[in-house]
């Protein structure tokens, strides 16, 4: 396939989303980079933490009300792995067992790549660790250990929840602000509980975040430029 060919593919196959996807992908991809390079790794240098991110966490403590607390923890643990794979596993029952081959595949390999991603490659390459805030505000956070930059929680929970509404699209798509919107509003709300929880670093959610719709991007181009 030339050069010539490949583009021709690329405008029969790819929408207008999906190319604005891609250009969004590489915008996102430079403070990314940015953030892996410059991020703090150890205690010895604030805590691993960005002054902002420190003082951002204090602020959060003092401002937020209990009840709305609660609901953000809530949300985080909305999040939580077993939960995820729960989710999962029925989602893609149910395109199998419709027959959705394309759509299958598309959710097995964004969500099983994208921590693989994170988990064998970005962590231990940056090697941040968390933050010293486990046990406040309520007490309800378990020992959490391991590596923080960029969070698996964002960037796993931001690509699967991505996947699902779109496939929600493709069946309503007149309900497509009301689908994105509240699925943003769900993730949005699972990154702050982490935050506020003192489980991960606010950049650690962003860079998650970043990870996640580029990761989810790409799955989603490859499948389609590959299909028949």
């Amino acid at each position: 396939m030339n050069l010539i060919e490949f583009k021709q593919r690329i405008q029969q196959k790819l929408t207008f989303f999906d190319q604005l996807r891609i250009w969004l992908s590489l915008i996102i991809s430079i403070p990314l980079i940015w953030l892996c390079l410059n991020v703090p790794k150890t205690h010895i240098r604030a805590e691993a933490g960005f002054a902002i991110e420190q003082n951002y966490w204090f602020w959060l403590q003092e401002n937020i009300p209990s009840w709305f607390g609660k609901i953000l923890s809530f949300l985080y643990d909305l999040g939580d792995k077993e939960i995820s794979a729960f989710v999962v596993a029925g989602s893609l029952s149910f395109l199998l067992w419709k027959r959705r081959w394309a759509n299958s595949f598309l959710l097995a390999i964004s969500t099983a790549g994208v921590l693989m991603l994170v988990d064998k490659i970005l962590k231990p390459s940056i090697g941040r660790v968390r933050p010293p805030y486990f046990t406040a505000p309520y007490g309800s956070v378990p020992d959490i250990i391991g590596l923080s930059f960029p969070s698996g929680h964002a960037t796993g929970n931001f690509t699967l929840y991505l996947v699902l509404s779109t496939l929600l699209v493709q069946e309503f798509p007149r309900y497509r602000v009301l689908i994105y919107s509240l699925t943003l509003t769900f993730i949005l709300g699972m990154g702050l509980g982490s935050i506020y929880l003192g489980v991960h670093w606010f950049s650690d959610i962003i860079a998650g975040y970043g990870f996640g719709f580029i990761w989810f991007t790409f799955c989603l181009t490859s499948i389609k430029l590959l299909s028949k």
